[in-house]
């Protein structure tokens, strides 16, 4: 049982990890010191300082960064909040909501969900990649998600 749930976790995170893209991979976290007058202070994990006077994300305007709040920084710039505490929590919340609800099935449907991610992730998304026919992957993955979802969460019947 533990082994499962840790299986469903790190596929979880891994699929995280890898949607994120390529802004937050040239992204640096830091969190805020200070702001003021439009003038943010950083510090990256490393201890390394950065001065920011521009925030490039839709709610800037409204929501500016206040001293203490997790954010990613490109350049000089902050390009992002860092949000993902929250998401792992909700997250959490969801697994283990099904698992109380559902029981047996939950899990069995929390683990083919862990697969399903796993199949587009090892196999769909790096196949379209390399140049190979993005319809015929994904209905050879699609059937394959398919296949294991229904037999995983209802059984062999």
């Amino acid at each position: 049982m533990k082994k499962i749930i840790f299986l469903i976790l790190f596929l979880t995170l891994a699929s995280f990890h890898f949607i994120e893209g390529e802004d937050k991979q040239n992204s640096v976290s830091a969190t805020v010191q200070s702001a003021d007058n439009g003038l943010h202070i950083l510090q990256t994990s490393d201890g390394q300082i950065i001065e920011s006077t521009e925030s490039y994300y839709p709610s800037s305007e409204f929501y500016p960064p206040m001293p203490g709040d997790k954010v990613f920084v490109n350049g000089n710039v902050i390009t992002e909040y860092d949000r993902s505490i929250p998401v792992y929590f909700l997250l959490g919340i969801f697994v283990v909501t099904i698992l109380f609800v559902a029981k047996k099935q939950g899990l069995n449907a929390v683990l083919s969900l862990a697969a399903s991610i796993g199949v587009i992730l090892i196999y769909i998304l790096p196949a379209i990649v390399k140049g190979y026919d993005p319809i015929f992957v994904s209905l050879t993955g699609g059937t394959a998600i398919m296949f294991f979802s229904l037999f995983m969460t209802h059984g062999f019947n």
